[in-house]
């Protein structure tokens, strides 16, 4: 065995956890009347009668969170749709599990500029490529009008359905990333890995002060052990699981 190799262990992502739709406005045949169409999947559907429909010439498409996952198809059937999981950290690296980045998208979808809060990757057009530049979030003009946004990707297993493979979600608010972020940083060890055990990730709902608009937003639960506990937890079924 070649050296290094034999602690080398990858998850194949298996699909994506939504947590909210994709909206446009339509008109469904079936129901004869305009609608706001949804895309829990790969077509927008009328959530009425569940029936596909085209969304207008040039309707601009909209998000809407929901009260529960919106689960791959694969095991949408078994679980439905919770409000909460049952999830154990990918990998016992933070920036493995939770990569995070402030990223501002071109207009082909494309990432235009990425940055880690002090250094940023940003096209330019005269070098045709990416060029490292200072990152600065509290005076970038990109973040303070919004066109450059904290995003994340959680990897996760679901011990109640598959343990050797991953899914992933991506949470939409800066409040789900921070929230999920500090759940992982207590479960960190003094040697700054995970302690990888089942956690509850919560759809939990938020009410808007000025507007009484409801929201939703991502919680990561740890489990409610002793110090005692938490010193003995070195992983969950440690001889199955990767160790870096």
């Amino acid at each position: 065995m070649v050296k290094g190799l034999e602690k080398v262990i990858r998850f194949d992502v298996k699909g994506t956890i939504k947590t909210g739709y994709k909206t446009v406005d339509a008109h469904c045949p079936i129901c004869k009347k305009d609608i706001k169409a949804i895309k829990p999947y790969d077509n927008f559907i009328c959530p009425v009668c569940g029936k596909i429909v085209t969304p207008a010439s040039g309707a601009k498409e909209g998000l809407k969170s929901t009260p529960f996952f919106i689960l791959p198809m694969d095991i949408k059937e078994k679980l439905g749709k919770p409000a909460s999981l049952n999830v154990i950290p990918t990998y016992r690296k933070i920036e493995q599990t939770f990569p995070t980045s402030y990223a501002k998208y071109a207009g082909n979808k494309m990432i235009f500029c990425s940055g880690d809060g002090e250094i940023a990757k940003r096209y330019d057009k005269n070098a045709r490529g990416k060029i490292e530049m200072p990152c600065s979030p509290d005076t970038c003009p990109d973040k303070l009008n919004n066109t450059c946004k904290l995003t994340a990707t959680f990897y996760i297993i679901l011990p109640d359905i598959d343990m050797f493979n991953a899914y992933k979600i991506i949470p939409k608010s800066p409040q789900s990333i921070i929230n999920i972020a500090s759940t992982l940083n207590k479960l960190k060890g003094t040697d700054g890995i995970i302690n990888r055990t089942i956690c509850e990730l919560k759809i939990v709902e938020q009410k808007r002060k000025d507007t009484g608009t409801i929201y939703y937003i991502l919680q990561l639960i740890p489990p409610a052990v002793s110090l005692n506990e938490i010193k003995g937890i070195k992983d969950l079924h440690a001889a199955m699981l990767i160790e870096q």
